[in-house]
């Protein structure tokens, strides 16, 4: 019997993790598409990132999680390839200093490369957002309009809030734990223009090999996964 919090499915999926387990790539989908659709309640979620946040995620963690993100997106209806599109963004984390993902993406746009730069606000006001709108970019415009800059200038900044609706439900959560979670790791990863040439820079070295292999798997022509 499913119970009001998400279900006894991801009750015993929290378990698993709680005992040191982790999840096959349908479990993984299976729970992140349970907490994207509201089915779950607080306290359940917070243990489950919990749990996560103590070890590496698996390549089959974050590529599960990606499908159900990927499957529930707002996409772009952008007329350039995606096997052109570029997107810089990053796990975050990093001091505070500059966003050099956001500025990465600027000169690879100046370069002729067609880039979506996707990202969110950051906890150390340093994030993609807050740099897209300091330079006066359009920080939360519709797919539509989005498309018509890539497609136009060559460059549109994707707010994740914006085609990722989904998460709304466990912002709260994250925003009251104290260390990154999944979602830090698996948002990077769901482009919603499709770019499929990526660089991008995680917080921990030990999240090098799981982000690249997952981003082998999604199908991406040229990808970079950094780490200073």
């Amino acid at each position: 019997m499913e119970g009001p919090s998400g279900s006894g499915t991801f009750l015993d999926l929290v378990a698993q993790v709680e005992a040191g387990g982790t999840h096959a790539i349908s479990e993984a989908e299976t729970a992140m598409g349970l907490v994207l659709d509201g089915a779950v309640d607080e306290p359940l979620l917070a243990r489950w990132l919990g749990a996560l946040a103590l070890r590496t995620p698996t390549p089959d963690e974050l590529f599960g999680c990606m499908q159900a993100l990927m499957s529930r997106a707002r996409m772009v209806p952008t007329r350039t390839s995606p096997e052109r599109i570029v997107d810089t963004c990053g796990t975050g984390g990093a001091p505070k200093v500059f966003n050099a993902s956001t500025l990465a993406g600027l000169v690879a746009a100046a370069a002729g490369c067609p880039v979506a730069k996707h990202g969110n606000r950051s906890r150390t006001g340093f994030g993609s957002a807050e740099t897209i709108a300091a330079l006066g970019f359009p920080m939360e415009a519709d797919p539509e309009v989005q498309a018509h800059m890539l497609d136009a200038i060559g460059f549109c900044f994707c707010m994740a809030t914006r085609h990722h609706p989904g998460g709304a439900h466990a912002a709260a959560v994250r925003r009251r734990m104290s260390v990154p979670t999944l979602f830090n790791v698996v948002g990077p990863l769901c482009n919603p223009a499709g770019a499929m040439r990526q660089v991008v820079g995680v917080w921990d070295a030990r999240l090098l090999q799981p982000v690249a292999e997952t981003l082998a798997r999604r199908g991406c022509v040229h990808g970079m996964v950094l780490h200073a």
